[in-house]
């Protein structure tokens, strides 16, 4: 496993109804023009960020390479342990978000805001006056559109990867 992005395609049997679940998304919320995070804010980060990861949308990260693969590991710890939960077969009503081919097969997929949450994203008021202010987003780690963009990104995790992201986990 080296932080390949791929796709599973499961043929959706004519019995099953696709229906938009509703899924209460859980971010971390919104911030004032000066926030500075603390060590307490990744620790709830991480606790948060381990909630979804050990739903459906782990094995959606885990599929889609990068960062998002790398952040999902940290809650999966080992290789075996993130083999058996990309072996599993996703739930086609509960999975994330389904990414549907032809109306006949389905993929899971995650929502921009578990993406967030999982980068570690924070919404961070502009000025002073929340009620008039727009919103910048800061995180702990790049968002995943982000990184596709960088210049480690090769297409899989690599040791230039791996050694920015320990850096990273560092520096925190």
């Amino acid at each position: 496993m080296d932080g390949y992005p791929f796709c599973t395609l499961y043929s959706i049997p004519d019995s099953v109804q696709r229906i938009d679940r509703y899924v209460p998304q859980i971010t971390l919320g919104f911030r004032p023009k000066d926030y500075r995070p603390s060590m307490v804010d990744y620790t709830v980060y991480e606790e948060k960020r381990n909630m979804v990861i050990n739903g459906p949308a782990g094995r959606a990260a885990l599929k889609r390479g990068g960062i998002l693969w790398r952040l999902a590991m940290e809650y999966f710890h080992n290789a075996e342990d993130a083999m058996q939960a990309l072996l599993s077969k996703p739930d086609l009503l509960m999975s994330s978000k389904g990414v549907h081919y032809d109306n006949k097969y389905q993929d899971d997929w995650l929502s921009e805001e578990e993406e967030q949450l999982i980068c570690g994203v924070y919404k961070v008021y502009n000025d002073d006056k929340p009620e008039n202010s727009q919103t910048s987003d800061r995180s702990w780690w790049p968002k995943h559109v982000a990184w596709e963009k960088a210049g480690l990104n090769m297409g899989y995790w690599t040791p230039d990867c791996e050694a920015w992201f320990q850096i990273r986990c560092n520096s925190i």
